[in-house]
């Protein structure tokens, strides 16, 4: 760039002094038109060629002398001379060329590096488009790379928590496959101990029978579910009932427990559906009027978990009434059971 100014410099100064060179040829060597008048010497007027004194004669009629008349024609041929006018002619500078020539090469010069220098910068436009767009490719393999990543990622969570509930439903399968070994382990331990306790109490009804009352065996005769001699269960109870666990009895193998709270007329016996014995207690739920809003079957205590008896107990107990709560600061459900003790039927 310091090389192309100093070529300007040069070839500017060049055409200033050509310029001022042209003009001094053009002013200086040209004669003026027309041309001046012609001046002499001054000389006295006189007649002859001969004189002597100092007073000037009176002037008298010039008669010019007689000429031969080829003097006078050559007189009369007597042309003044006419001075042609000199024309500026433009003298070629060699000078004044070399400069010219010098410029149109530097001129040249300059273009050639501008084609050069714009050949340049085209080449390292495209240089760095050629980069920014492999910069933005390396943003979209990027990008895609993440996202892939990602999908990869939720896949691995998705599958583990599938994972994670299959085992959890089998953890509740099996435990619902425990419970329901152990409730019918319990349930046959039970109708196994009532069977004995039903032989039992027939023998010793047959025994009172035959000796018209209580006989010896009467002393000795105990029944319930913990240790020690006795009759377990409490006075207001019916000797029908094998509930010895719960506050209130019917008498009719119903009893329910829901404190603070009585029964309003009675609760209803469950249908009996099948051939199947046991206890269900149902978790039921009052409100302050008295109505069971809700009622579960199959809670603790029940020996059973068959369930056409659990239906019927859930049934007749959501029937039950009790009485109403005049309490504004009692809750508005209130918490219970109902245990109904199904038997089977003789024959």
């Amino acid at each position: 760039m310091d090389r192309y100014k100093n070529i300007r410099g040069l070839a500017g100064t060049i055409i200033f002094h050509g310029v001022i060179l042209v003009i001094f040829l053009i002013f200086s060597f040209s004669a003026p038109f027309p041309p001046p008048e012609e001046e002499g010497i001054i000389v006295n007027f006189g007649t002859n060629e001969q004189g002597f004194g100092s007073v000037e004669p009176q002037r008298q009629q010039y008669t010019p002398p007689i000429v031969e008349e080829e003097q006078q024609e050559e007189q009369e041929a007597v042309i003044p001379p006419v001075i042609p006018e000199i024309e500026a002619v433009e003298i070629p500078d060699e000078s004044e060329s070399e400069a010219q020539d010098l410029l149109t090469q530097e001129l040249e010069e300059a273009a050639r590096i501008n084609a050069q220098k714009n050949k340049e910068e085209e080449a390292e436009k495209k240089r760095l488009d050629e980069l920014e767009r492999q910069r933005l490719d390396e943003i979209e393999k990027a990008r895609l790379a993440e996202v892939e990543k990602q999908r990869i990622e939720d896949d691995r969570v998705r599958q583990a928590e599938l994972e994670r509930q299959r085992i959890e439903t089998e953890r509740l399968r099996q435990e619902e496959l425990e419970r329901q070994k152990i409730a019918e382990e319990e349930r046959q331990r039970k109708a196994e101990q009532l069977r004995k306790q039903q032989q039992r109490s027939d023998i010793s009804n047959r025994m009172q029978k035959s000796f018209g009352g209580a006989g010896e065996s009467d002393t000795n005769a105990s029944e319930g579910l913990r240790e020690g001699v006795g009759n377990q269960g409490i006075k207001t109870g019916s000797v029908e009932s094998d509930d010895r666990t719960m506050i209130h009895s019917t008498g009719s193998g119903i009893s329910y427990s829901l404190e603070g709270r009585n029964v309003v007329g009675a609760l209803k016996r469950p249908q009996y559906p099948g051939q199947e014995s046991g206890t269900v207690v149902v978790s039921i739920s009052v409100n302050k009027d008295g109505r069971v809003v809700s009622a579960v079957p199959g809670v603790r205590g029940s020996t059973t978990m068959d369930s056409k008896l659990l239906e019927a107990a859930k049934k007749v107990a959501m029937s039950a009434r009790f009485n109403k709560v005049t309490d504004p600061s009692a809750a508005i459900t209130q918490k219970g059971t109902i245990s109904y003790i199904f038997k089977l039927t003789g024959g």
